[in-house]
């Protein structure tokens, strides 16, 4: 059993050796990383838009997050305590989303208007979803 063990090791050593031995080493070609476009964050920031961005991620993604959390509190079936503290639980995760979401969009205009249309659109179904 030893020695099969051994030849079992010994084996993969062999190879190696033999692969390195008549191994040759040649010149790197340029990778492929270097001849893409440079991505939309690799680009000269501007101070205005990172406040703007952390305006968009902070008050109004915490807006749009408690919005939807109200909507579910409204709507979803269930008792009206589960109803509360899921919809509780989801305003962090859900602010979560929309802040890596702000943060990771390069168009400003677009994250104001889906982050203000959630906003308006969670707090008007909470407002019906109330009133039935």
């Amino acid at each position: 059993m030893l020695g099969l063990a051994y030849a079992l090791t010994l084996l993969p050593v062999g190879s190696l050796l033999v692969v390195v031995h008549g191994a040759t080493r040649r010149a790197a070609r340029e990778s492929r990383r270097a001849r893409l476009a440079p991505a939309p964050l690799d680009g000269k920031s501007r101070a205005w838009r990172g406040w703007l961005k952390a305006l968009l991620a902070g008050p109004l993604g915490m807006l749009a997050a408690m919005a939807l959390a109200f909507c579910y509190a409204a709507w979803a079936p269930g008792a009206i305590q589960t109803r509360l503290l899921i919809a509780a639980l989801l305003v962090p995760a859900l602010w979560g989303l929309a802040m890596t979401w702000t943060l990771a969009d390069q168009r400003i205009i677009r994250a104001t208007a889906v982050l203000g249309g959630t906003t308006i659109l969670g707090f008007g179904l909470a407002f019906l979803g109330g009133i039935a």
